[in-house]
């Protein structure tokens, strides 16, 4: 089982989207994805590659009954911040699915975390903006106290599981890539060749100093995240800084598709 995931925009599109009703906010957290999947006697999760994961908060998810599916990320903090509610049945009844609107999983997702954990301060659902008013200005906020980023979603869209829809896109207030290590030390000093997958090819696009972040914790072939100026015409990265291993996503998700800018008419906006 696949999360659903967001397509990257520029945040120059962020007017737009603040503008319009169609969209709501949220804040893009920097954790572990985990979706997790309620069945009888058992409660898995799953990471963003599909693959089943550590369950967060093992012993306080294992209340959930039967019939649930939660879309969430677990922050270094041990806390579970819950986003999405792509399937909700209580007692033979299916109240959402994932062809549900997102705004009625919403409502859903609140009163579910209000129902089982009434009192843990652990798992809460993901506070979000719907009028433009309050979109900007979570978006000021999050920008003022150097977040990550911010999530923008229509309140219509169904949830699309492995899917990454055009119904929820991402802006990160600073650039980051998805890449892999292919070797060490070149040109006899301390840094990461990284590269990325294109049409099944791997393709080198730049190094990073191993000195710094989760260089010295990095591995041939690990997935790492880097944080970036900006990418070449010639198809490498300006002045990557700050690796950060990754161990929920693999080599072959890292695309060099990720650098291109996304046409916004695709997702309705532009």
């Amino acid at each position: 089982m696949k999360p659903m995931l967001a397509v990257a925009v520029d945040k120059s599109m962020v007017p737009k989207l603040a503008g319009n009703g169609d969209w709501a906010f949220t804040q893009k957290l920097d954790g572990t994805r985990a979706l997790i999947v309620s069945e009888p006697g058992t409660t898995r999760a799953f990471g963003r590659s599909g693959r089943r994961t550590a369950l967060p908060l093992a012993k306080e998810v294992g209340r959930l009954p039967a019939g649930i599916v939660l879309d969430g990320e677990l922050m270094k903090d041990g806390t579970l911040y819950l986003f999405d509610a792509p399937r909700v049945e209580l007692a033979g009844t299916v109240l959402v699915d994932f062809a549900t609107p997102y705004a009625s999983r919403l409502k859903v997702l609140a009163e579910l975390v209000r129902q089982v954990w009434p009192r843990n301060a652990n798992i809460r659902p993901v506070p979000y903006a719907t009028s433009a008013e309050h979109k900007l200005k979570l978006f000021k906020s999050l920008l003022d106290s150097n977040a990550e980023g911010i999530v923008a979603r229509k309140m219509d869209s169904v949830y699309r599981p492995g899917v990454r829809s055009s119904d929820m896109v991402k802006i990160k207030f600073t650039k980051t890539a998805d890449v892999f290590a292919i070797r060490f030390g070149d040109e006899g000093k301390d840094n990461i060749v990284l590269a990325v997958y294109d049409a099944g090819k791997v393709v080198e696009v730049g190094k990073v100093s191993a000195l710094t972040g989760d260089g010295r914790r990095i591995g041939l072939g690990d997935v790492l995240e880097v944080g970036y100026l900006n990418f070449s015409a010639d198809g490498r990265l300006i002045q990557p800084v700050n690796p950060r291993k990754r161990t929920d996503k693999s080599a072959k998700e890292c695309l060099l598709n990720q650098f291109d800018r996304v046409d916004t008419h695709l997702i309705g906006v532009g």
